[in-house]
């Protein structure tokens, strides 16, 4: 039997950053470097799991929609009210699909069926990836349109009654 988890994803970044580094990088970097220690923060206390980061971005795991609201309004009411943008994750999950596909490329490209023995060497893989992807342009090519969504699931709009 096929077990199934679901989970609710925080996923912010900061306001205007490449503006904030082409004025000072260093000085952004200082305080992407504090507002991601108060992120962290915030996340496992509200019994969250960090993914990933790139940049100035975060990306977190819950396993209660609750747990993630929390989280999110207390980073808003915080210090980064100002620079920080929650981004909304459809109910349905079309931009969550897209970073469970982004994850499992990294997973077999990046990884394979390797064991990295040392977390060193995991950062300098994960970064050579990176390059990688986003030097070529990869993009993810969705074909999973509506009307395909339909057809598998055998929709008939006729066959449901409104309220």
């Amino acid at each position: 039997m096929l077990e199934r988890k679901l989970t609710a994803i925080l996923c912010a970044d900061v306001s205007g950053y490449s503006r904030l580094m082409g004025q000072d990088e260093e000085a952004t970097l200082r305080t992407l470097s504090s507002h991601r220690k108060f992120i962290d923060s915030l996340i496992e206390q509200h019994r969250g799991r960090f993914v990933n980061s790139a940049g100035d971005s975060v990306l977190a795991e819950f396993a209660s929609v609750l747990n993630t609201v929390q989280c999110a309004v207390e980073v808003q009411r915080g210090y980064l009210w100002n620079r920080l943008t929650v981004h909304y994750t459809p109910k349905h999950g079309s931009w969550l699909n897209q970073a469970q596909i982004e994850i499992s490329l990294f997973a077999r490209q990046c990884l394979g069926q390797r064991r990295i023995p040392s977390l060193l060497l995991l950062r300098s893989e994960t970064r050579a990836w990176n390059r990688t992807v986003n030097r070529n342009k990869v993009i993810i090519d969705w074909r999973f349109t509506r009307m395909k969504e339909r057809q598998k699931v055998n929709y008939d709009k006729n066959s449901f009654m409104r309220l």
